[in-house]
């Protein structure tokens, strides 16, 4: 393989992870790229593809933000981006926009307060082209469950944080 590198290589040097590679190498955004059997082989001084929707994704998040702070108030502790957008693994134009709240409520209330959310941004999936997937979590809920597996594990390791409530000081 003289003057390619491997997908792995290639992920490493451009900081991504290697699924985007992998992604970036099936719709031939790396000009030169070539498929030998079941391995992608990358020219060694290929230039990597820019990554769109970044300014996009910034503006939607400060807009649910913004959103999310009106609807929810005091009740809003966090705002966490995760998911492939977080990872920077997305595909364009199939990728949804996970968006994590946590809030101070019931876990009854988790239902009621994304529907309140999703009501008050669905025009921002039409205005940035990208839908938003939403998972309100209880403050409590994430506390006892955070050391886990799953979804929650995700959320905190790979999670990009958008706002988070300043505590509260009493004089």
């Amino acid at each position: 393989m003289q003057g390619f590198i491997t997908v792995h290589q290639a992920a490493e040097k451009w900081h991504v992870t290697p699924r985007q590679i992998q992604l970036w190498c099936k719709t031939k955004k790396i000009l030169g790229v070539q498929k030998w059997g079941r391995d992608w082989a990358i020219p060694m001084d290929a230039v990597r593809p820019p990554i769109k929707h970044k300014n996009n994704i910034t503006t939607a998040m400060q807009e649910i933000t913004e959103e999310a702070k009106i609807l929810f108030g005091d009740s809003l502790v966090k705002i966490v981006m995760f998911g492939s957008y977080a990872r920077n693994d997305f595909t364009e134009g199939e990728s949804d926009l996970d968006v994590a709240l946590f809030l101070e409520c019931k876990p009854l209330e988790v239902i009621a307060k994304r529907n309140e959310l999703i009501d008050a941004t669905i025009n921002l999936d039409y205005k940035h082209n990208i839908m938003a997937s939403y998972r309100i979590v209880s403050a409590n809920q994430f506390e006892d469950c955070k050391d886990g597996v799953g979804l929650y594990s995700n959320i905190l390791t790979e999670g990009v944080s958008y706002y988070e409530r300043p505590q509260k000081t009493f004089s």
